[in-house]
């Protein structure tokens, strides 16, 4: 490693100038076990280099949370350590070096415990998650490496300077540091090894189709009162563990946990069944769990134990009252109950994992037990599942249904109807879509109500009018469109805008303008004209004189206000203004929209760390697909082309390592992919192939994204049949879940996943027909 010749004259041994050698003669002068004693001009550098430290780890500190005191003791003597030390050295006595090499031992041991827990907690999620991902496992190199090069090279360097202590030799040092770094490192790999196999899951051999079917049938004769059909020969092991739930309309009408073999399990789970008043009737569903493998999750605290539990495939047991009681994954599912915990308090919206005290609180409540009751040896308990419904069995993988076959274009446009008519049963009688769909419950609710994201599902509705035909997504169109005009008031300066706050935003004007505009050039329907004139003219108000936007407008005086930028509005801006040029045939508007597409291809990003990475998702790749097309201008192209680049990188492939992860748009296999977030990047990767495609090169990794997030959506899409589990399973067909972990369904998640099947099954089937 290279270092300044200025610094290295303050490292005695590091640089071949006077001051080592006088060293040398010092050494020459005197015994080997001689008091090493570095220069004055050494002494206050490392003095103001440990000062330094202690300022930033009392920093640290008043940052950093710990649910435990270990962390906020262990900084707190070392900063005390280092303020002490550079006393010592400043004061050059040989008790000011005491102290300084104290806190040079104590920071190299603070810097060893750090690189084991960070190895041993690779190891526990390596165990946990069978690999860690190359995502995670740069970063923690990364972590190790920068510990090293802040904790560990400032210490090495003094204690080189001051010895290892006033009468050590050299050699000695030399020889107790290598058997000191001998054991640590021969320690923390058995430590790890150790750690990694007490966190992995024991390999098991899974129940065959046809058994599965045979358990399942058997079980649904009981519950209909019918001749039972024959059981296969024991099929798994004498102690598995069984969980059946009988569902109707959503609601478990029955419950039981039983331990055998597969013809074992059956017939007592078929001695629990039997006289139960759920005999014959309709709309039943019987889910049956398998525990397949378990291993401790000692406490369930702190972030590892909210990772110990993998969303959708892991549920947790524990014992209660001296009897083993299993929660299965989906029921953690549907109570939301895998990103409850909160790691950081004063960042609420950072949660992972699940609260301890809920899980406790629900395997005592399964237990019919008081919530308080004490529960005892945790487990994470992996479960193979599926469930059986209309004389069909279906295996399950995260509560998803397996797929039978590979996904076809039909399968994708198939699905973006099923979204559009999700979209018009959400839509109420006043013109406003349905904001959020609990399906578990089967509740909704219409708060907080977003103007930009009913603009874009009335969009949507439009797509699928002129893709499909039907007048009945026109007519929600519209229903929509006429709720949006309704909101149009007097912006000042003769301007009219939609909101009625003091200041209106970019967003809910540029929105509602690609709506409106795509109705006027899909129908030639002039019945919005006014509306798209106005909202054309309050968004070329806003446009600055360098092609960017004012972000906000103050509704008395109609003047542009200067707030900073906000993301995606510029992108939808640009997109309505090209549109409504092409309506109105304002030339002064398209022009508009090419200014500012110049602007975000030009100098909105045009920085040192611009090459690599962009922030903004897919309204930006719209806007310049729709303004390339009508221009042909490279800049534009090569803009929607790096974000799109960009934004395959972030895409979990086929090398995965949960197979329905492919398609989503993740940083780590710890964190399971948003849809609505696969959907947004998904628009992007299709209007950077439309791109691609009028350059004359169409881009095979660009459509490789593209079928993979069109299978990832389809995958997730709630269909008529894996609805079981809701308290209105028909209500939820055609919608998306939030992720794989919290079912919730949200209108602009079901708007962006529709648009992208629909679009992406045109790219998939002319693929076929070429």
């Amino acid at each position: 490693m290279h270092f300044p010749a200025t610094f290295g004259r303050f490292l005695p041994g590091w640089s071949r100038g006077g001051f080592c050698a006088s060293m040398a003669a010092v050494n020459a002068t005197s015994s080997p076990a001689a008091a090493r004693i570095p220069s004055r001009r050494a002494s206050i550098v490392f003095g103001v280099l440990d000062l330094l430290t202690a300022a930033a780890v009392v920093g640290f500190m008043s940052i950093l949370w710990s649910s435990s005191s270990f962390w906020p003791i262990a900084l707190g003597i070392w900063a005390v350590l280092l303020v002490g030390s550079a006393i010592g050295l400043f004061s050059g006595s040989a008790a000011g070096r005491v102290v300084a090499r104290l806190a040079s031992f104590y920071q190299l041991g603070f810097l060893a415990a750090v690189v084991v827990g960070v190895l041993s907690s690779v190891s526990y999620l390596w165990g946990i998650y069978g690999q860690i991902g190359i995502g995670v496992s740069v970063a923690l190199l990364a972590i190790l490496a920068l510990l090293f090069e802040i904790m560990g090279l400032l210490p090495v360097f003094k204690l080189r300077a001051l010895g290892l202590s006033e009468r050590v030799s050299k050699d000695t040092a030399a020889k107790v540091g290598g058997a000191v770094l001998a054991l640590l490192v021969v320690g923390t790999l058995a430590h790890c090894v150790s750690v990694h196999a007490s966190a992995s899951l024991p390999s098991w051999e899974p129940i065959p189709a046809p058994a599965r079917q045979a358990m399942s049938s058997y079980l649904m004769a009981v519950t209909d009162g019918a001749e039972r059909p024959e059981l296969p020969e024991a099929l798994g092991n004498s102690d598995d563990r069984w969980l059946v739930r009988v569902f109707r309309r959503g609601r478990v009408r029955a419950r039981h946990e039983v331990t055998g073999n597969l013809r074992e399990a059956t017939e007592a789970l078929a001695a629990e069944l039997e006289g139960g008043r759920f005999l014959n009737l309709p709309d039943r569903a019987i889910a049956v769990d398998r525990i397949v493998a378990e291993n401790d999750i000692p406490g369930l605290e702190g972030v590892l134990g909210a990772l110990s539990i993998i969303p959708g495939l892991d549920g947790v047991s524990g014992e209660v009252d001296g009897e083993r009681i299993t929660v299965a994954p989906q029921e953690l599912v549907l109570r939301r109950m895998l990103s409850e915990y909160v790691p950081i308090p004063f960042i609420r919206d950072f949660e992972i994992g699940a609260d301890p005290d809920a899980v406790r609180e629900l395997l005592c409540t399964t237990a019919s037990q008081p919530a308080d009751c004490e529960v005892r040896a945790l487990r994470r308990a992996r479960s193979e599942s599926w469930v059986h419904e209309n004389g069909k069995t279906r295996a399950l993988y995260r509560s998803r249904p397996v797929a039978e076959r590979p996904m076809t274009p039909d399968d994708a446009r198939a699905g973006a109807v099923a979204s559009g008519h999700y979209v018009l049963r959400s839509l109420k009688r006043d013109g406003r879509f349905q904001y959020q769909f609990f399906p578990q419950s089967g509740r909704g609710e219409m708060q907080p109500y977003n103007i930009p994201r009913h603009a874009g599902t009335t969009w949507f509705l439009l797509e699928l009018y002129e893709a499909t035909g039907k007048q009945e997504f026109l007519a929600g169109a519209e229903t929509g469109l006429d709720w949006l005009e309704g909101l149009m008031t007097d912006c000042g300066d003769g301007l009219r805008c939609i909101g009625d706050s003091d200041r209106v935003g970019l967003g809910p004007q540029a929105l509602p303008l690609i709506a409106f505009a795509t109705h006027a050039k899909l129908t030639g329907d002039e019945r919005y004209g006014d509306t798209v004139a106005a909202l054309a003219e309050v968004v070329s108000r806003m446009q600055r004189d360098d092609g960017d936007f004012n972000f906000e407008l103050d509704r008395t005086t109609g003047t542009p206000v200067d707030i900073g930028k906000r993301l995606y509005a510029g992108g939808q801006a640009i997109l309505g203004l090209a549109l409504a040029g092409q309506v109105t045939g304002s030339e002064q508007q398209l022009d508009a929209a090419r200014r500012g597409l110049d602007y975000m291809a030009g100098p909105y990003w045009d920085f040192f760390m611009s090459d690599l990475f962009f922030i903004e998702e897919h309204w930006t790749c719209l806007a310049a697909n729709e303004v390339h097309r009508l221009f042909g201008d490279r800049a534009h192209a090569e803009l929607c082309l790096a974000a799109a680049g960009f934004d395959r990188q972030l895409q979990h492939g086929t090398e995965s390592v949960f197979p329905d992860y492919v398609g989503g748009i993740g940083f780590t296999p710890f964190f399971p992919p948003y849809t609505t977030t696969a959907a947004g990047r998904g628009e992007g990767l299709i209007a950077a192939y439309r791109i691609s495609e009028r350059l004359g090169e169409p881009d095979p990794d660009l459509f490789e994204g593209i079928e993979q997030a069109v299978g990832f959506l389809v995958h997730n899409q709630y269909k008529r049949g894996d609805t079981y589990a809701f308290r209105t399973p028909w209500s939820a067909v055609g919608a998306m879940p939030w992720n794989y972990y919290d079912p919730t369904v949200r209108i602009d998640t079901v708007q962006h996943s529709g648009s992208v099947m629909l679009h992406g099954s045109d790219i998939l089937e002319k693929a076929n027909q070429d």
